[in-house]
């Protein structure tokens, strides 16, 4: 059972990136390429910029030529990658609810629990 708070729609995204150990993952579960497909081009730099302010000064970069793309590295078959989060749920909801086994709830929670520690 996958139990969602929400009605399952992003305002505000928490996530816009993926590790390689996740997109393993997502490669076992057969969705690697929905992900990659739905994040951004595998041209797309994914240098991290840090800076004063957006019009700012630049206090420091990095460059992550090791994101994106398909090809495997050294050490793992897949590449880190940036898929939004607002991209990812929506796959990651259609792969849930492929499973007859799997009920999805949206807009439920666990309440308290009823039952007691002994002192």
């Amino acid at each position: 059972m996958l139990v969602e708070q929400g009605d399952g729609t992003i305002a505000h995204p928490r996530a816009n990136a993926e590790n390689a150990r996740t997109m393993e993952f997502f490669r076992r579960l057969g969705i690697a390429d929905k992900v990659r497909e739905a994040g951004t081009p595998e041209d797309y730099p994914h240098t991290v910029l840090y800076l004063t302010a957006l019009t700012g000064f630049e206090i420091a970069r990095i460059e992550r030529p090791g994101h994106g793309g398909r090809a495997p590295t050294a050490i793992s078959p897949e590449r880190p990658q940036r898929c939004n989060q607002l991209w990812l749920d929506p796959i990651l909801r259609e792969r849930a609810m492929s499973f007859p086994s799997v009920t999805v709830r949206l807009n439920c929670r666990f309440g308290p629990s009823s039952r007691t520690t002994p002192a």
